[in-house]
């Protein structure tokens, strides 16, 4: 009762996080697999937020981008729960420009997110909510999706 199928996930680009002055840095994107029912679903995030589903032989397969906010966005994916109809992704969603994600160890403004999509990749609920994200405190809590990216993180803010 197992997967026993391997697949590459689609590529993702880097985030430039932006530090004072001109620091910025480049920082790896995170990626989620969960196995829920008879699906296999992945998750990851970035300048978008792509999501994923397979049959567990990898076989049949969807993909699909979806946009939070209508502006341009850095994600940052906190977790995922399988639920009966599909699947919740929880995170923040931070603006993009030329100040913005920020490379700081205080909170910075973003919005919190919800997202239900059920198992063909559809949409069902969009939860946006507007709060002061703490990637520091995020990264307290890593989790072996999330230790690349803030081990990344805790390097650049060091430097």
């Amino acid at each position: 009762d197992r997967i026993t199928a391997s697949k590459a996930l689609p590529q993702t680009s880097d985030v430039l996080w932006r530090g004072t002055g001109s620091l910025a840095r480049s920082l790896p994107t995170s990626g989620w697999v969960a196995r829920c029912g008879e699906q296999v679903l992945t998750v990851q995030d970035g300048y978008s937020l792509l999501l994923g589903g397979n049959d567990r032989a990898l076989t049949r397969g969807w993909t699909s981008e979806v946009a939070l906010t209508g502006r341009p966005e850095a994600v940052v994916v906190s977790g995922v729960q399988c639920l009966s109809q599909g699947l919740r992704v929880m995170g923040w969603v931070f603006p993009v420009d030329a100040q913005n994600p920020r490379l700081t160890g205080t909170s910075s403004d973003g919005q919190a997110f919800s997202l239900v999509v059920d198992a063909s990749g559809e949409v069902l609920s969009r939860q946006l909510r507007s709060e002061a994200i703490s990637i520091e405190q995020h990264c307290s809590r890593a989790t072996t999706e999330t230790s690349r990216f803030c081990t990344s993180w805790r390097s650049a803010r060091a430097q």
